[in-house]
């Protein structure tokens, strides 16, 4: 009896075995998916971030807001596939940028005006200004200011223009022993402190180079006095005084600190009085 041949394949269709062990069929590309271009994912359409790298997904590009509003926008509930946390991170180091601007905008500011001609004048209201906000006491307004004598560009005048850079400078031989400098307030004040920058200048090696005053006599108009001891230093000293009804003030100097140039000439940087608030 012959074999019977086996049924005639369609063709067309191929046959395949059994799918081995462990087989996972590939997953079906979604009609509608938003594209990851870094990875290669594709993406639910209500995605912002892909889902595998993290990357910003195209649509999370389209409504992106200005800077600033970026920056003080109030908290809103995330959305799918957000990641709070990352966000507010991006918040809080835009901000920081936002204040570091702002603080180098008041640094450059600073700059302009003391490198302006009228930084004398400007620099004065600052202090009146700084002044009512300092404890305890309040700047009193000096006028005007004589001297026994001046050296040539270094008038009484320079010791009240509110620019430590400049200073009184007497203009005799020496060191400047019983030289004098008289400073006339606005007014009558009961006065409780005087600060004094020592030298031409608060810079150390302007100050170094000619000789600084020691102790100064203070001479005050209602006909008290009192000595004062400065620290070879350039720096602003305050010292405590009480005199009432004082319109003017006379700085004697008594002895100096020596300069360390030929030009021994004793100078005052800056003279300031003050009232208790």
């Amino acid at each position: 009896m012959a074999p019977i041949p086996p049924a005639p394949v369609k063709p067309g269709v191929e046959q395949h075995g059994p799918p081995p062990d462990g087989f996972v069929p590939p997953r079906r590309r979604p009609e509608q998916a938003l594209y990851c271009s870094v990875c290669g994912t594709d993406n639910e359409l209500d995605r912002r971030l892909c889902r595998s790298c993290g990357a910003v997904l195209p649509s999370a590009t389209a409504d992106r807001q200005p800077w600033w509003r970026r920056i003080f926008r109030g908290s809103t509930a995330p959305a799918a596939g957000d990641r709070p946390g990352q966000r507010r991170r991006a918040q809080a180091r835009r901000g920081r940028r936002a204040i570091r601007a702002a603080i180098g905008l008041a640094l450059l500011g600073a700059v302009a005006v003391l490198a302006f001609p009228a930084r004398g004048a400007v620099v004065s209201a600052y202090h009146k200004v700084a002044d009512r906000f300092s404890t305890g006491y309040e700047r009193v307004t000096a006028v005007s200011a004589q001297a026994s004598t001046s050296a040539k560009g270094h008038e009484a005048n320079k010791a009240i223009d509110g620019v430590k850079s400049t200073a009184w400078a007497e203009g005799v031989p020496g060191r400047g022993t019983n030289q004098w400098l008289t400073i006339r307030l606005g007014g009558k004040a009961d006065l409780a402190q005087i600060g004094i920058i020592p030298g031409a200048s608060d810079n150390e090696q302007a100050f170094r180079a000619t000789s600084r005053p020691r102790e100064i006599l203070l001479r005050f108009s209602n006909r008290t006095e009192q000595t004062i001891k400065l620290r070879d230093e350039p720096t602003f000293q305050t010292f405590g005084v009480s005199a009432t009804g004082v319109d003017s003030v006379r700085l004697d100097v008594l002895s100096a600190f020596p300069g360390q140039t030929r030009l021994d000439q004793t100078s005052i940087a800056e003279v300031e009085f003050y009232v208790k608030k």
